[in-house]
C-alpha cells in the first residue's frame, strides 16, 4: 500500500496446524550415542545390539577426553617454544615444531576415536595418547628451568671471577 499511503492489516482469528505427521516420523526415531547424557552412555542397554552399546561406551570416554587435550597442547606448544634458547631473529622453526607436534597428537586423538567403537580395548590408548604428550612436556619444561637456574649461576660465577 505504498501508492495508496493507507497501512493494511491482516489479522487471522485462528490457525489450525496438523502436527500429526510429523509425530509419526518421531516415533520410529533410533536414538543416536551423540543424543544421549553421559550416564546413559556409560549404562549398559541390554535392548540393544553389542556394537551400539560399544559406540555409546566409546563415545562416554570420548567426551571425557576431548576437553582435556586443551590442556595437553598447551603444555606440547609451551614446552616446544620455552626449551631452546632465545633468538632475536624470530621463532618461526619452533612455531613450525609446536604446530606439527600438536596436529600428530589431534591426528592420532582422531584415528583413536573411530578405533575405539569398534575395538573397546583401545579406549585405554587413547588416555594413554592424551598423557604422554602432557606429561613428556611437563618433563621437557622442568628441565629447562634446572638448565636455566644451572646458566644462571654458571654465569654469576664467572662474572664474580
Amino acid at each position: 500500500e505504498m501508492k495508496n499511503g493507507k497501512t493494511a492489516f491482516l489479522n487471522f482469528q485462528s490457525y489450525t496446524l496438523d502436527m500429526s505427521l510429523y509425530a509419526k516420523s518421531m516415533s520410529g526415531h533410533i536414538v543416536d550415542a551423540r543424543e544421549l547424557y553421559l550416564g546413559q552412555l556409560l549404562t549398559y542397554d541390554p535392548t540393544i545390539s553389542q556394537i551400539e552399546n560399544q559406540k555409546r561406551y566409546a563415545e562416554a570416554h570420548q567426551r571425557l577426553i576431548w576437553p582435556a587435550y586443551v590442556i595437553t597442547l598447551v603444555l606440547v606448544a609451551v614446552a616446544v617454544l620455552l626449551s631452546g634458547e632465545f633468538n632475536r631473529r624470530g621463532h618461526w622453526k619452533r612455531i613450525v615444531l609446536a604446530t606439527i607436534y600438536g596436529l600428530l597428537v589431534i591426528f592420532s586423538a582422531i584415528g583413536l576415536r573411530g578405533l575405539m567403537a569398534s575395538h573397546p580395548f583401545m579406549v585405554p590408548v587413547a588416555y594413554i595418547n592424551l598423557l604422554t604428550p602432557a606429561l613428556i612436556s611437563c618433563w621437557v619444561l622442568s628441565d629447562h628451568q634446572r638448565r636455566a637456574r644451572a646458566a644462571k649461576i654458571a654465569n654469576m660465577q664467572g662474572s664474580a671471577v
